[in-house]
């Protein structure tokens, strides 16, 4: 019990690895115990272990009342349905977890279409990865239901699993019309052809690579509404990643609309403004396109525009 005994006697501690060290269920459900009265750790780490169905929903229950974790990571482990279907039943009543990193499980349909329902509720949740299991059409399809209604999911990941055209289909019609998703990867799902691979590229093309970008701008520049800080990828930890706060993903940020609509995150749009600037230096606080901001997000905004044109120009 040494593990749920730490989380409550190191109340400064923010991020806990323990991934790649043979830990199990007993240790899984040790951690448990700690976390549910525990409000500082954000990031718990536990890829590449011996976690199955009995650990995972262990820190399912504990995901329930535990205010703090933003980045849970149980991939690599030996979850399967039931695991996937408690922590779905913890995604209903948890408004904190951003990021959940299921990828190499076991998990099913059954699993896999209770996270997607969970998503029908939860809006807190940017990050799901799923990949590498043995989900398939009726988890796809619904995904692409949750993502009609669900104004979280930031990022869904289902490589290597058993995703047809039918489901994938679905998911680009869901991701096209949403107005948080900017990353969708469904590589390697042998049975995803023909159209429905068109339809794939085609929304990476139009939708998802400029939604990128976006965000990445915004990000760079701390254009975001977050509050959450960045989230951490155990797998690369030398590297900052999406950052998703408490209040919406970063393409719902005050400065997302204007942005996309003064293109300061392309050579071209950047140098567009280069030019109005030089002719009229409070170009950007008159645009139409800033009008819906605050005085203060306005300045923000041209200082980092400005910032921008002195770097780059």
């Amino acid at each position: 019990m040494w593990l749920g005994d730490a989380l409550h006697n190191h109340t400064d501690l923010e991020f806990l690895d323990l991934h790649h060290t043979k830990v199990g269920d007993d240790d899984a459900i040790s951690l448990a115990e700690g976390l549910k009265n525990n409000d500082n750790l954000r990031r718990l780490a536990m890829h590449n272990n011996r976690i199955t169905d009995v650990g995972a929903a262990a820190l399912a229950e504990a995901l329930k009342t535990n205010k703090a974790l933003t980045l849970l990571s149980l991939s690599s482990n030996g979850i399967g349905d039931v695991g996937a279907a408690a922590l779905a039943e913890a995604l209903r009543e948890n408004h904190v977890l951003r990021r959940l990193d299921l990828y190499f499980n076991l998990v099913g349909d059954e699993g896999g279409v209770a996270l997607a329902e969970a998503l029908t509720v939860n809006s807190a949740l940017r990050v799901l990865h799923i990949d590498n299991n043995r989900v398939g059409d009726p988890t796809a399809l619904a995904l692409a239901k949750a993502l009609k209604v669900n104004r979280g999911v930031s990022e869904l990941t289902l490589l290597y699993n058993k995703v047809r055209n039918e489901g994938a289909l679905a998911l680009v019609d869901a991701v096209r019309t949403s107005t948080s998703v900017h990353s969708l990867a469904l590589g390697h799902n042998p049975h995803v052809i023909g159209e429905a691979t068109e339809a794939l590229d085609a929304l990476k093309a139009e939708h998802l690579v400029p939604r990128k970008e976006l965000v990445q701008f915004l990000m760079h520049h701390n254009l975001t509404d977050d509050e959450g800080g960045k989230v951490f990828d155990p797998a690369r930890p030398d590297e900052a990643l999406e950052e998703y706060g408490h209040h919406g993903p970063a393409l719902h940020s005050p400065y997302a609309a204007v942005v996309q609509a003064l293109q300061p995150h392309t050579e071209e749009g950047l140098q567009q403004l280069h030019e109005q600037l030089k002719e009229d230096p409070h170009h950007l606080h008159t645009h139409e396109a800033t009008a819906g901001l605050s005085e203060v997000q306005r300045h923000t905004l041209a200082e980092v525009i400005k910032k921008k044109i002195k770097e780059e120009l």
